[in-house]
């Protein structure tokens, strides 16, 4: 019982730090935004989802399990998770264009905790067709404006360089 109370405390505080910064990037005429974790070898789990104002989405919602292996969220988490890599400005972001769903795309961003561990990633995801360079070049700069916020509220350190 002590464990599952632990576990609710530690996902309901992620929950209350994200959500409004979620709710600021979809504010901010982007794509929807999701925020993903770890779940398992294969898997990570969409903890938080904000539909963005866009009559045509892509169809995720708070709870789905993806693939690890695929997607700009699953990149991240990938790349940071056990590896002892150091986040640097230059390693944080991730896109995926059709990876995951061939209709779909996103931009993400790592967000991380005390000792710099990665605690999961900011993710703003559509329609592949309004992924152009210059949607995905403003949506990553939104991005990593919201993932350094979130990542000063849950203890760890933005990337200097």
């Amino acid at each position: 019982a002590y464990q599952l109370g632990r576990a609710y405390e530690a996902t309901h505080h992620l929950v209350e730090v994200l959500r409004p910064i979620l709710a600021e990037l979809v504010a901010q005429d982007t794509e929807s935004a999701s925020f993903h974790v770890y779940d398992s070898s294969s898997t990570r789990l969409c903890l938080l989802r904000i539909d963005s104002h866009h009559s045509t989405l892509d169809r995720i919602d708070t709870g789905d399990l993806l693939p690890l292996d695929r997607g700009a969220a699953g990149k991240l988490i990938t790349r940071f998770r056990s590896t002892g890599l150091a986040p640097k400005l230059s390693n944080v972001t991730a896109v995926s264009l059709g990876e995951r769903d061939s209709n779909c795309a996103a931009v993400a961003v790592a967000v991380f905790g005390p000792g710099n561990q990665i605690v999961g990633a900011i993710s703003l995801s559509g329609p592949k067709e309004r992924f152009t360079n210059k949607a995905i070049s403003k949506m990553t700069k939104q991005a990593l404006v919201a993932a350094a916020q979130a990542t000063q509220l849950l203890g760890g350190h933005w990337p200097l360089s």
